[in-house]
């Protein structure tokens, strides 16, 4: 690691299905105070990337109560967007998919 930069933490990874016929790479991170998700199809070139502001992040860390597993359980893909799905909110991490061909 280099001077000023700053390593993001991993918080929770597992492959898992988000809806759909493929299963995905999924990671929870954090870095600078702001979750980073991100869902790596496995077989094919598709990735969706989210990077979630600070007052977001403590929202749902609040909601989740710092339960990453439990956070982890609640993401979807729908309408090619990320989604965090709570017992009593839905969030919706506008998310665009990248890299398909």
């Amino acid at each position: 690691m280099r001077i000023g930069e700053t390593k993001k933490i991993v918080m929770c990874q597992k492959n898992k299905d988000l809806g759909g016929n493929a299963i995905y790479n999924v990671e929870i991170a954090l870095l600078h105070g702001r979750l980073q998700l991100s869902a790596h199809n496995n077989s094919a070139p598709e990735t969706i990337l989210v990077d979630i502001p600070n007052d977001k992040t403590k929202q749902i860390l609040q909601i989740f109560e710092n339960n990453y597993d439990l956070l982890m359980d609640k993401i979807q893909i729908v309408d090619n967007k990320l989604m965090i799905l709570a017992p009593t909110n839905v969030f919706k991490c506008c998310a665009e998919v990248v890299g398909r061909n």
